[in-house]
């Protein structure tokens, strides 16, 4: 019988920003209702589980996880695109673009967790394959090349995030970049054209969002239990990233710019934006910033009173809090770091909503938290 909708997730171990299995490392091979998927693309690896969920008619759930181990005895240099790419599509000249995206996504990202298991003596071969990943996503995925703000792209979305943030890691962790690392500037245009796809593919905060102040939880979120993000009193979540709109992906949303804001302090790239009039850096980082706080809307708008989330990495924080008894709250913070309080409505209760997001700079200092609510003991660090 075949199944109503199915899913495979590839689970890693968690990335230092998770503490827990539930926010493991997945890689979301982009299967759900899409009953014409016939291979998941498995990693070299052997610190990995297969996780299959099952849903019937009756919306009866079955999951079943295996241990895997793949191992490669020899490596030969190779090209992603000639050697790969090219070789499978023309195997397959039926594929639709869907199955030609997941596949891209799924052979890059299992190409990428493959490149530290080669010798490090071979850093030409692996310079070679992240220039051929970061070429292939530019041709297939960057802005210029396809519209990810319709819905239809809601799990191409998640795969690219995914992809970058695997991407991102490899060259943070100098697997690419021995020595002293440099980025060249063409490829910081890609990099960061490909982040504005994953976390904003409709150009909606970019063009449209100029003050974080206007930004609100709608009052029905509580209520439905759905993500739903106002800007200036407007319904704006249609327009958001599927990364900001569904609650189980914030995650991705946080790893992303915590890898991108490594690559941001490296020198060279920093002087990319110094000198770049597309991308300044006040621009790019007021884009992340707004991310961020978005992220900590559709994080509390759901929760119910008394509730708070803290999260906390070397490159930002995002404090979200809801109390329908708060009576003071005292925030010593540097300028420019946006504090939000909002009153929301739930079935005539009226709560308080707190957010505080913000990337933090070198010279960070700590604010301290001082408040009836279950944080009073919490310290933050802020830009």
């Amino acid at each position: 019988e075949t199944p109503l909708a199915y899913e495979f997730e590839v689970m890693f171990p968690s990335p230092p920003l998770h503490d827990d299995d539930d926010d493991a490392y997945r890689l979301h091979s982009n299967a759900l209702l899409q009953p014409l998927l016939q291979h998941v693309l498995l990693p070299v690896d052997c610190n990995y589980s297969v996780q299959s969920s099952v849903t019937d008619a009756e919306g009866t759930q079955t999951s079943q996880s295996i241990s895997c181990c793949l191992t490669v005895s020899h490596h030969n240099c190779f090209s992603y695109q000639s050697d790969v790419l090219d070789v499978y599509f023309a195997a397959h000249p039926l594929l639709s673009n869907a199955d030609k995206y997941r596949y891209i996504f799924q052979s890059a990202f299992n190409l990428l967790h493959y490149l530290p298991t080669i010798d490090d003596d071979d850093t030409e071969c692996k310079n070679a394959y992240v220039a051929d990943v970061l070429q292939v996503l530019n041709a297939n995925f960057a802005s210029t090349a396809i519209d990810f703000c319709a819905s239809s792209h809601f799990y191409s979305v998640i795969e690219l995030a995914q992809l970058l943030r695997k991407l991102l890691t490899t060259a943070a962790d100098a697997v690419l970049l021995p020595g002293e690392k440099h980025v060249d500037c063409a490829e910081f245009d890609i990099l960061y054209d490909l982040i504005t796809q994953a976390l904003d593919p409709c150009e909606f905060i970019r063009e449209n969002i100029s003050d974080t102040d206007d930004l609100h939880v709608s009052q029905q979120s509580v209520l439905t239990n759905t993500i739903a993000i106002l800007y200036e009193d407007v319904d704006i979540t249609q327009h958001l990233s599927a990364l900001l709109t569904d609650e189980r992906y914030l995650y991705l949303v946080h790893d992303v710019i915590e890898v991108f804001v490594d690559y941001l302090s490296i020198p060279s790239s920093n002087a990319c934006m110094t000198a770049h009039d597309d991308n300044p850096r006040q621009q790019v980082v007021a884009f992340l910033e707004t991310v961020l706080h978005i992220s900590g809307l559709a994080g509390m708008s759901t929760t119910i009173s008394s509730e708070y989330i803290n999260i906390e990495s070397s490159n930002f924080q995002v404090l979200s809090i809801r109390d329908d008894h708060l009576s003071s709250l005292n925030v010593s913070v540097l300028d420019d770091v946006a504090i939000e309080l909002d009153t929301t409505s739930n079935g005539g209760d009226a709560t308080t909503d707190i957010i505080i997001s913000a990337l933090k700079q070198p010279s960070e200092k700590d604010a301290a938290f001082a408040s009836s609510s279950p944080l009073s003991n919490s310290t933050a660090s802020d830009d």
